[in-house]
């Protein structure tokens, strides 16, 4: 045959499309996909009607051909420009031409088989049967397949030469720009013989064998070119081609069925290989991208651990250095307090002394109600010297100095002289003291008598102060596993449960209600029992059930102490 060649060319070009459609489909199973896809598609509806129609010889059925292949030719531009601004983003910018384009591919294809169309066939050139293209065909030439092309070219050439931010990359954009270029000039090589012209530029159709590949190649960005893959699609599009051609161009077709028949069933297994295969390639690029993921997780956890470690190190080495520095200051704040409180205690030693000279009159005659004024005032600064003492206490235990004078002793003497002491403010509230009055309970510890006496003077006066009219004061002891224990409890204001930890381990701590009570309170006395207790070896808790619920302090001290 005269156009063997040129035959197989244009089948080839169909059988690429066809092919690549089939991959970008697999690798991109979206819109973009199937509308590449439909697009290849319709250029093999093209293209390989094209190449039986150069095989006939007859008009008739090659009138038949040439208007099959135009059915092929019209899906095309819309199916083009649609996937150009699908890649693109712009397809819902283009919406509405969009819309128009697929309306008026519609019409057109329902006149693909009439003399509008194609009316007749007429030799041009080298060809016997060239398709004389009527008036339909002109308009939807200048309308649609033209305009729609030029138009999708034109989009990526502004994607390909942008400055800007790309929307697809520029090896992409640049594929996709070749691979158009190459259809244009292929596709329309051929209108002119269409019109009468003769023009040998029809063979330039050749090209389209190759536009596909740049297509494809830059839809997927040259996923699809794994060697393996390659391998295995060039065997089956390889007996794909032979067979075919063997049908088509070297037999008549319709004297042997069963070559179509092997050429349907070679198609399918190609494909399922080809599926296969591919499929072992994408769990391979998994298995490697999950490698790799796990390898930067690994070295990004490592890098993490090593970064939280140095924080730690850091914080800790902070905290150390702080940790230092609050020593020191609580150190020097310990010497500013024990030489303040020495200053204090001279001046306060010296008012007493006045106090006293004053009220005995040394000075002269008092009066009555200067008396009372003096012995209040003589009062206040006994307190004064109490506080000092206390401070003097605490801060003394704090640097570890031994204060403590211990001889045998009973707590009973504690408690009496502490009431006794107490005995007008306990008779103004009206309050009732009760405790044992029996030696067996009070079993003598080695203690320092004056240390524990204020001890238990601060707690009864506290019993005392923060009681109510006509309370009570219940005194107890007992002893447990080689301790005595002594309870003092009152029917006062107590405290709230959420304050019962400050209370016991924060310094000079008071309560909510303790200070609304009597505001001019420090809690010295109580911190300085605390320290009294904790210095003996004993512990010192206090509980209460809640504002107005009264309170409970408990003295649990060894018995066996030397």
């Amino acid at each position: 045959m005269q156009f063997d060649w040129y035959i197989l060319g244009t089948i080839l070009s169909g059988l690429f499309s066809s092919f690549f459609g089939c991959l970008v489909l697999i690798h991109n199973r979206n819109k973009m996909g199937v509308i590449f896809f439909a697009f290849s598609l319709s250029f093999s509806l093209w293209t390989l009607p094209y190449a039986i129609w150069l095989a006939q010889h007859e008009p008739i059925p090659a009138l038949f051909w040439s208007r099959m292949l135009m059915l092929g030719a019209t899906l095309l531009p819309i199916f083009y420009l649609h996937w150009i601004t699908i890649i693109l983003k712009l397809e819902t910018r283009h919406r509405i031409l969009l819309l128009v384009g697929y309306i008026s591919t519609i019409f057109y294809a329902v006149f693909c088989f009439s003399t509008l169309y194609i009316d007749k066939v007429v030799h041009v050139g080298n060809f016997p049967f060239w398709p004389h293209a009527n008036l339909l065909f002109t308009i939807f030439l200048f309308t649609l397949l033209l305009p729609f092309f030029i138009y999708g070219i034109f989009l990526m050439s502004l994607e390909f030469f942008s400055k800007h931010v790309h929307v697809i990359s520029k090896f992409q954009s640049k594929y996709i720009l070749i691979g158009s270029i190459i259809s244009c000039i292929g596709g329309i090589a051929n209108f002119p013989s269409m019109f009468g012209i003769p023009f040998i530029a029809p063979q330039l159709t050749i090209l389209t064998v190759f536009h596909p590949i740049f297509w494809a190649y830059g839809s997927t960005y040259h996923k699809i070119f794994n060697i393996k893959t390659i391998a295995t699609e060039i065997l089956v599009f390889g007996l794909w081609i032979f067979l075919l051609s063997r049908v088509i161009v070297f037999r008549d077709i319709s004297n042997h069925p069963a070559d179509w028949l092997m050429l349907l069933i070679i198609m399918l297994v190609g494909i399922l290989l080809i599926l296969s295969v591919n499929q072992e390639v994408r769990q391979h690029e998994k298995n490697k991208t999950l490698v790799a993921d796990l390898s930067s997780l690994n070295s990004t956890l490592s890098q993490k651990v090593f970064e939280q470690t140095q924080e730690i190190r850091s914080m800790y080495e902070s905290e150390k250095q702080a940790r230092h520095d609050l020593e020191k200051l609580n150190e020097s704040k310990d010497q500013f307090i024990m030489i303040t409180q020495h200053h204090m205690r001279s001046p306060v030693s010296c008012m007493k002394y006045e106090l006293e000279s004053l009220i005995s009159g040394a000075y002269g005659k008092v009066s009555g109600k200067m008396k009372t004024a003096l012995e209040e005032t003589r009062s206040f600064a006994d307190r004064l010297t109490r506080i000092i003492e206390d401070l003097l206490h605490i801060t003394a235990f704090k640097a570890s100095t031994n204060i403590l004078s211990f001889t045998k002793t009973s707590f009973k003497s504690a408690v009496e002289d502490s009431i006794s002491e107490l005995k007008n403010e306990i008779k103004r509230s009206n309050i009732a003291v009760t405790y044992p009055q029996g030696d067996d309970n009070w079993p003598e510890l080695m203690m320092d008598q004056g240390k524990i006496r204020e001890a238990i003077f601060t707690i009864i006066e506290n019993a005392v102060r923060y009681n109510l009219k006509n309370g009570s004061i219940t005194i107890s002891t007992a002893v447990s596993g080689g301790d005595f224990i002594l309870v003092i409890r009152n029917t006062g204001i107590g405290f709230k449960a959420e304050e019962k930890e400050a209370i016991a381990t924060a310094l000079f701590y008071r309560g909510a209600y303790a200070r609304s009570v009597y505001p001019t309170g420090m809690g010295v006395g109580l911190t300085t029992t605390k320290t009294m207790i904790k210095a003996h070896g004993g512990t010192l808790t206090i509980e209460s059930e809640g504002e107005g619920q009264g309170a409970e302090v408990s003295i649990r001290l060894p018995m066996n102490k030397t």
